[in-house]
C-alpha cells in the first residue's frame, strides 16, 4: 500500500490530523534518494574492490600462508571496523558493506 494510501486512511480514521499527513508526505518525499546515486555508489566500490584484490593477488605466490592469512584477516577486520564506525551514515555504511563482502569472496578464492 502506497503512503498516500495509508495517509488517507490514517486521517479518515482520526489516527493523524491532515497537518500531520502533509507533514509526513513532504518528510518522506525529501529523503527520497536516487537508484542511480546507489547504482553508481556500488559500481565504484566494486571497481576499487576489484582493484584492491587485483593487487594482492599478484603478489599473492610470492607471500608465506600465515601472511596470507593474516593479511586476510586484518585487512577484513579493518573494513568491518569501519563499516560498523561509520554506521550511522548510510552511504558510507553501504560503501563499506559491499567492499567487505567483495573481499570476502576475494579472500575465500585467494586463500583456497
Amino acid at each position: 500500500m502506497r503512503l498516500e494510501q495509508k495517509l488517507k486512511r490514517w486521517v479518515s480514521a482520526g489516527l493523524i490530523a491532515s497537518e500531520q499527513s502533509e507533514a509526513i508526505l513532504n518528510f518522506e518525499e525529501n529523503r527520497k534518494s536516487s537508484y542511480l546515486y546507489y547504482s553508481f555508489l556500488i559500481l565504484g566500490v566494486v571497481i576499487i574492490g576489484i582493484g584492491v584484490l587485483a593487487i594482492i593477488a599478484a603478489n599473492w605466490e610470492e607471500l608465506d600462508d600465515l601472511v596470507k592469512l593474516g593479511f586476510s584477516f586484518i585487512v577484513l577486520t579493518f573494513v568491518a571496523g569501519l563499516s560498523f564506525w561509520k554506521r550511522e551514515n548510510p552511504n558510507l555504511f553501504t560503501v563499506f558493506i559491499v567492499l567487505y563482502s567483495i573481499l570476502i569472496l576475494g579472500m575465500i578464492g585467494l586463500i583456497s
